[in-house]
């Protein structure tokens, strides 16, 4: 088949060698902390070891979907391999206590787990990230094509191609009606062509995009991949700004699907989230107090004015707030109307140094203390730009359903500073919504690890 020796025909074993080595750290993770305990009979030593092997194959069925998909979320990856040693803790423990051995000590469990988490989570990250490289570099990629060519078709088709780590290889779009949108260098014809070039190119998975009224070329599409005995996944219409997940239920025989609830939507999420902004904000202001001291002079120093520049901005359920910053730019009558852009007269030596790093941000903590604010959210925007962009783009005003943030999902990825054209805004608010829809502590911490490291890397965008 064309491309097979690229593909590389043992793929779908990866997540098998995930699980095995998981059995393997379990294993040595029980060797460490044997030595650690009492010594014991070989006999009971062995109904320890297999209960806790056996208690490991349930986990191991339950996380085998999570390690097949083809997309990586490490702070996902994390948090269910936390729920994984939490169901093992529980069914081994259980059969510990079932059969009468009650005397392990809850040190020697608690070292056991400690190892188990620490180190499961760092190799299947690792795992993820080295298959993340080989498909970058063409290896273990699977051939697609898109049977639609409406706006869901062309957003998905953008997801795949930004990605490589997700490896996929577009071969094309097949379509009866196709629109004028599409890159027609890429459109392979009405779908009565679909099955020879299944056929023909060796495709992997069929995606589909079209309409459920469309009865018929679906039925044709599901047809094929059946015939084929390859992948066929369905893609609902949707707007762009829904990023929630689905769960899949039945009215009768009739398949619906229900939207998850937003997680920040819970009392006891938003008090997690609450507590750490409090316990982070108020470390950060005692650590930072003597640092913003000569950088407070070196402002006062580069131009009159005050040291710090206070700017309303729409907050939390739309409300206006004072959002801190150290002043970069000269005085000026334009800093409500009208945003930096690279090389703005306006920005002074030391501003161009602070906005760069991102300092100038820093006393937003202040902002996060007294509540107005949170670590991690939607960026806040100036009361001009809120009301322009609210008639403009769709869902822009869904971002203030959250206290907006010192850093978001947006601005890691890029989307930060001047929005020149109206569709970088719409993107920025693409990733705004999806953030507030998979919000969790640990997308939290990754989108915070990424901003430390996007400012010691630079950011272009940062001006």
């Amino acid at each position: 088949m064309p491309g097979m020796s690229n593909r590389g025909r043992y793929g779908q074993y990866i997540h098998h060698l995930q699980t095995a080595v998981d059995f393997l750290i379990i294993n040595l993770a029980m060797a460490a902390t044997g030595c650690l305990a009492q010594p014991m009979p070989v006999d009971r030593m062995r109904t320890i070891w297999l209960l806790c092997n056996a208690a490991y194959i349930p986990v191991a069925y339950w996380c085998s979907p999570v390690l097949k998909s083809r997309s990586i979320y490490i702070d996902r990856l994390i948090g269910n391999t936390l729920k994984a040693l939490l169901l093992h803790a529980l069914l081994f423990i259980s059969s510990l206590y079932f059969i009468g051995i009650d005397d392990i000590s809850w040190g020697i469990l608690a070292i056991f787990y400690g190892i188990c988490f620490v180190a499961i989570p760092a190799w299947r990250t690792t795992c993820r990230l080295m298959l993340k490289y080989a498909r970058r570099r063409g290896l273990n990629y699977k051939r697609i094509v898109i049977v639609g060519t409406n706006s869901t078709a062309l957003r998905l088709l953008e997801t795949i191609e930004t990605d490589a780590g997700l490896g996929f290889r577009f071969m094309g779009f097949f379509d009866d009606n196709p629109t004028e949108e599409i890159n027609h260098d890429r459109y392979r014809g009405r779908i009565d062509k679909l099955s020879e070039f299944v056929g023909r190119e060796a495709i992997d998975e069929i995606y589909c995009t079209l309409s459920g009224e469309q009865t018929e070329a679906l039925l044709k599409s599901v047809s094929i991949a059946d015939t084929y005995g390859i992948g066929f996944n369905y893609v609902p219409q949707l707007s762009r700004y829904v990023t929630r997940g689905f769960t899949l239920a039945e009215v009768g025989a009739i398949p619906v699907m229900t939207v998850r609830p937003n997680p920040l939507a819970s009392g006891f999420n938003r008090l997690i989230k609450r507590t750490i902004d409090v316990v982070f904000s108020s470390l950060a202001i005692a650590g930072l107090s003597v640092f913003l001291i000569p950088v407070g002079i070196a402002i006062k120093l580069s131009s009159p004015g005050p040291v710090l520049f206070r700017q309303k901005r729409t907050g939390y359920k739309g409300r206006e707030f004072e959002c801190l910053k150290l002043r970069t730019m000269r005085v000026n009558t334009l800093s409500d109307s009208e945003q930096a852009y690279h090389g703005d007269p306006r920005i002074t030596k030391i501003g161009a140094i602070l906005r760069h790093t991102s300092i100038d941000e820093l006393p937003q903590l202040w902002n996060v203390l007294r509540g107005d604010m949170s670590l991690v959210g939607p960026r806040p925007h100036m009361l001009l730009h809120t009301r322009e962009y609210s008639q403009l783009i769709d869902k822009y005003m869904a971002r203030h359903i959250v206290k907006p943030g010192i850093t978001g999902w947006a601005q890691v990825n890029g989307f930060r500073g001047e929005t020149k054209r109206l569709e970088q805004m719409e993107r920025r608010v693409e990733y705004d919504v999806f953030y507030i829809e998979n919000w969790s502590v640990l997308f939290d911490l990754k989108i915070m690890c990424r901003t430390v490291f996007n400012i010691f890397q630079g950011e272009n965008n940062a001006f």
